[in-house]
């Protein structure tokens, strides 16, 4: 029997309640996860069968040494998108606790090991108190402006290309070609109507196709006043 997400939960939730100093039990474990009892009876039965519970009737639950393993790995998981979310995003605890356990599950180990790398990059920044992450942290916490795809660009408005989307390579190369690359400042020259968009760049002029304009992500350049 395959370990699912629901099996993860649970696994991790009895760490938790062991880390706390408590006794897992049926019903610890039905309140925190908001379960009938007699769901946690089920589950709990069948990871005993999978190895990685112990269980005595009506007695505590104990992870075995294959399940505090993985009850450790998800464990892990979680906290680098807990703080992930909440200290480098700064979002509420709330809403991270919320997204940390929609993440958790999907990561594979190699994206876990890339985003737990950037969490502990974060951190040693922060230490250090180098230059670029108190940036980061001052724009995260309150950006200023935030780039749109080139179609939402103003008829006339200036901006510059922050980054393309396109996943295909001859997309990409026709577009980098035509000197749509990152800094690069275009002006939007249509009225905003047609299924094309027209820009004018480096005083030239270029048609793109909305698909095109969909994946050129710029950020618009303010207007002096005065």
């Amino acid at each position: 029997m395959a370990i699912t997400e629901r099996i993860e939960d649970y696994l991790e939730t009895v760490l938790e309640i062991e880390l706390e100093g408590g006794v897992p039990s049926v019903t610890e474990l039905a309140s925190r996860l908001g379960v009938r009892k007699a769901t946690v009876v089920v589950a709990v039965r069948k990871m005993v069968e999978l190895g990685l519970l112990d269980h005595q009737r009506y007695g505590k639950i104990e992870l075995t040494r294959d399940g505090r393993e993985k009850a450790l790995e998800t464990y892990r998981r979680h906290q680098h998108m807990t703080f992930l979310f909440s200290q480098l995003l700064g979002l509420d605890d709330s809403v991270a606790e919320e997204m940390a356990c929609a993440a958790e599950h999907s990561l594979d180990p190699a994206s876990e090991r890339r985003l737990a790398a950037f969490v502990d990059f974060c951190c040693r920044s922060r230490t250090e108190k180098k230059e670029w992450i108190v940036a980061m942290d001052r724009f995260v916490s309150d950006p200023e402006q935030l780039s749109i795809p080139l179609t939402m660009l103003l008829p006339r408005q200036e901006a510059k290309v922050l980054r393309l989307t396109t996943t295909g390579k001859p997309r990409r190369l026709g577009l980098t070609e035509k000197g749509l690359v990152p800094g690069q400042t275009v002006k939007r020259t249509d009225d905003g109507r047609g299924r094309d968009v027209q820009i004018s760049l480096d005083g030239k002029e270029e048609t793109l196709s909305n698909l095109d304009a969909l994946s050129i992500w710029v950020l618009p350049v303010e207007e002096n006043v005065g």
